[in-house]
């Protein structure tokens, strides 16, 4: 099956209203992408709106976009950075939503893309926005059996998600209900990258969240903490495909479940070798984030150099979390991993310090802060 042509069905639970608004969110997108300087020959949305199945919420009349648009563009001869740039600044201003995440591949990269969770989604399970030629075609035929590499990945993105969650003083019971809404969206995202993981681990990837409970159910058949595993993944699935906004659960309690699970699988998976414990630091002497350093070293990219001390800076601070305690030496190794990213040598840090600062660091949460906002409710 590959990428469909026709604009609707977004969500799951078809609403006019909803689906008129994204529509027209897609063509303002699409106008202001074909108006620009870039040769473009492709537009296509992915993620959960190119899939059918993105989240939104209606509330006191208004609706709320909660997934991104996460859109690639096929182009041919050159793009740069300041074109990429004018467009963002142009879609901020055109479209309600404020988070757009545009991938562009060059049209002669197609029929070299490897077999990736992103490009099997974008062959397969994409809405055509706009196309003077299938492109689709160009694109090799993939299967479900994925680099290791691709079962790493969600682990490490969703760590964001983790710390994003977290409210200051670990103080869950102070929220409103925007902020537990907001809240959980973050728990649900922790939980749905490291099932995830475990889908492409085990060769079982399901793009489809309405088809992957049933996938997950089995794979955790034999699981020793099997019964906790499902519960959490219905739960997390369950609100992706039928939003809600009244959020009436014990959020530390899930929280802690869900950091436990994201963190031991983490762990097993990065720092476990034939039952070898091998040290955190050893996460800096991986080939690819030497070629990280390397690169963002070389073309001044601060995030690439920074991204190794960055990784660590989370890993800690999250390990370091145990109830209302902290783990004095994890944190302190937290501390020595965020002042090689910036942190001030001149002060000494609490919870609620190193956490605002994680959040400031981090691109992902950086992009989560900048684009959400409150939602109405009585």
């Amino acid at each position: 099956m590959n990428s469909k042509n026709h604009l609707n069905n977004f969500t799951v639970n078809i609403n006019e209203k909803t689906e008129k608004h994204i529509f027209k969110d897609i063509n303002n997108i699409k106008e202001i992408l074909l108006k620009s300087n870039i040769n473009i020959l492709g537009i296509y949305l992915v993620g959960g709106f190119g899939r059918g199945e993105g989240s939104t919420l209606i509330k006191k009349n208004k609706i709320y976009i909660i997934n991104d648009y996460d859109l690639i563009v096929v182009y041919k001869n050159s793009i740069n950075s300041k074109e990429k740039n004018d467009i963002i600044k142009k879609l901020k201003k055109k479209v309600s939503i404020r988070q757009i995440d545009i991938t562009y591949y060059e049209f002669k990269t197609l029929r070299k893309l490897k077999n990736s969770v992103y490009n099997y989604d974008f062959k397969y399970h994409s809405k055509i926005i706009y196309q003077n030629k299938n492109y689709i075609k160009f694109i090799p035929e993939f299967n479900k059996e994925f680099n290791i590499s691709e079962a790493y990945l969600p682990l490490e993105v969703y760590m964001s998600a983790l710390i994003l969650s977290l409210p200051t003083k670990n103080d869950f019971n102070n929220l409103n209900k925007s902020k537990r809404f907001w809240v959980f969206h973050q728990i649900s995202k922790s939980i749905i990258g490291w099932s995830l993981s475990d889908m492409i681990e085990n060769n079982l990837y399901e793009p489809l969240y309405s088809n992957r409970f049933k996938v997950l159910k089995k794979l955790y058949f034999k699981s020793n903490d099997k019964h906790k595993k499902t519960e959490l993944v219905k739960l997390a699935l369950d609100f992706k495909l039928n939003t809600y906004y009244d959020i009436n659960l014990e959020l530390d309690k899930l929280w802690f479940q869900t950091k436990k699970i994201h963190m031991d699988a983490l762990i097993q998976k990065y720092f476990i070798i034939y039952k070898i414990n091998i040290p955190f630091y050893f996460y800096k002497l991986k080939i690819k984030n030497i070629a990280k350093f390397l690169y963002g070293f070389a073309f001044n990219k601060k995030y690439y150099y920074e991204y190794s001390n960055l990784f660590l800076s989370k890993l800690f601070f999250l390990l370091s979390i145990d109830g209302k305690n902290v783990d004095k030496n994890y944190f302190k190794s937290c501390i020595k991993y965020c002042k090689k990213i910036g942190l001030s040598n001149k002060h000494e840090y609490n919870f609620d310090n190193i956490l605002e600062f994680l959040k400031k660091k981090d691109p992902n949460c950086i992009q989560f802060l900048e684009s959400t906002e409150d939602i109405l409710h009585e």
